[in-house]
């Protein structure tokens, strides 16, 4: 019995001091566009320049690029920024070899918009056979 009453009197003091309880607490469950994820995705196929454009205004949270071609090619690949002023390319990427299959994965701080970029270029380049590279970029 000394328990109920002990129980009965703390919900008592719970309910007079205002102190939410789970029935106060509203679930808000709508999202809005900005806080939504953006994806844009690229597919570039063979020796090419691709542009991937600033059409963000804010720095990318992640951007993904996998090799998926067939066999054993490996595409040499460069991902710059490219500028108005000099130097006018602000290398991320520079040569770097992606194995069939690979992938590399950059997050914001590697991506950092450049003030003075007016664009984001992908670059690929292969001895022989024609590569097949998927571009994914969050924002």
């Amino acid at each position: 019995m000394a328990n109920k009453e002990r129980i009965a009197r703390d919900a008592d003091e719970i309910r007079r001091s205002k102190i939410p309880t789970i029935r106060d607490i509203q679930q808000y469950s709508n999202v809005r566009a900005s806080e939504e994820d953006s994806v844009e995705s690229y597919a570039v196929i063979g020796e090419d320049l691709t542009s991937l454009g600033k059409t963000w205004s804010t720095t990318p949270s992640s951007l993904i690029i996998t090799n998926a071609s067939e066999g054993d090619i490996a595409p040499v690949i460069d991902l710059y920024w490219n500028r108005s002023v000099a130097p006018t390319a602000m290398y991320i990427l520079k040569n770097v070899l992606l194995p069939a299959g690979a992938s590399i994965k950059l997050d914001s701080d590697d991506l950092a918009i450049d003030s003075k970029g007016t664009g984001l270029s992908f670059k690929s380049t292969v001895d022989s056979g024609s590569p097949l590279v998927g571009i994914r970029i969050r924002l």
